[in-house]
């Protein structure tokens, strides 16, 4: 999950380049460490 993170938050071509929020459930898969990276990457996880 980590890796996908970084692949999400990838300045250049990542998923989430520009992108402010993300909406996420409460799957284990999600864990803190992974949110923490969204959000060191300015993604708002709602």
């Amino acid at each position: 999950m980590k890796q996908i993170g970084r692949n999400l938050t990838d300045p250049f071509d990542g998923f989430l380049a520009g992108l402010r929020y993300i909406i996420l459930d409460r799957d284990p898969l999600y864990t803190n460490e992974f949110r923490g990276l969204l959000k060191q990457a300015g993604v708002k996880v709602i």
